[in-house]
């Protein structure tokens, strides 16, 4: 069963939703007669008059649900407002979940951000550090430009001799016909 589902219906069946529907309605203001006794009586019987009756899959029946009032047209009307009103507040209900599940993973991820932003601090500083330590070095060397080896490999899998050399950006080959080497 679909969870949105799974809150409509307990809403639905919920005693304080009937309780609240009945407080906020006119067909029970217009019926209070101003004793809390008397009053609170009256509301006990429109919760009442609320029936939820849980369906059976095995038996191919549906939920239902049953408003019972002084007249037809006003079970209709108020059934149709009770519905409404009970999917307003799963919804509602629902909505408070995900947005406390969003605060929630918002607050991980920024966890997790600042710490990847604390490892990645730290490998910058590890690397500048390693740079600074070479330039002394270097500096106590008489090192001052940069010195380096040019590679030369060897192509043997072509039918030729390829000498490549790289240097800065730009490479240079050169290639001869195998055994004019």
């Amino acid at each position: 069963m679909d969870e949105s589902y799974k809150e409509f219906i307990m809403q639905l069946a919920s005693w304080d939703t009937r309780r609240d529907f009945w407080n906020q309605t006119d067909y029970f203001k217009q019926r209070m007669v101003g004793n809390s006794k008397a009053d609170a009586a009256l509301l006990d019987e429109l919760i009442n008059n609320i029936q939820f009756m849980a369906g059976d899959p095995l038996r191919n029946i549906n939920d239902s649900v049953k408003l019972i009032a002084e007249t037809a047209p006003d079970a209709n009307n108020l059934l149709r407002q009770y519905v409404a009103f009970a999917s307003q507040r799963a919804a509602s209900h629902l909505n408070d979940e995900l947005k406390g599940a969003w605060a929630a993973r918002t607050v991980q991820m920024k966890a997790q951000v600042k710490r990847q932003e604390e490892v990645a601090k730290a490998i910058f500083n590890r690397r500048v550090h390693n740079i600074e330590q070479a330039l002394k070095i270097a500096e106590k060397s008489n090192i001052s430009r940069s010195e380096t080896d040019v590679p030369q490999t060897n192509c043997r899998t072509l039918k030729c001799s390829c000498w490549v050399a790289r240097c800065c950006r730009h490479v240079w080959k050169t290639c001869k016909p195998w055994g004019q080497m």
